[in-house]
């Protein structure tokens, strides 16, 4: 099995959102939010504590 990885993705434009997303037991989920750091905390939330990887 491979190891989950989790990455907050920046907006493309102004006034999109940031997105967490996390890539678990062949699964991507995606969620928006409005700063990278909410984005950063979810992910670390949702992983037991890993740290997100920030393109």
């Amino acid at each position: 099995m491979k190891t989950p990885t989790y990455a907050v993705y920046p907006p493309p434009v102004t006034g999109f959102p940031f997105l967490a997303v996390a890539f678990v037991k062949g699964r991507i989920t995606a969620v928006a939010f409005e700063t990278a750091e909410a984005a950063a905390e979810y992910n670390r939330r949702i992983s037991g504590g890993a740290d997100s990887l920030k393109h």
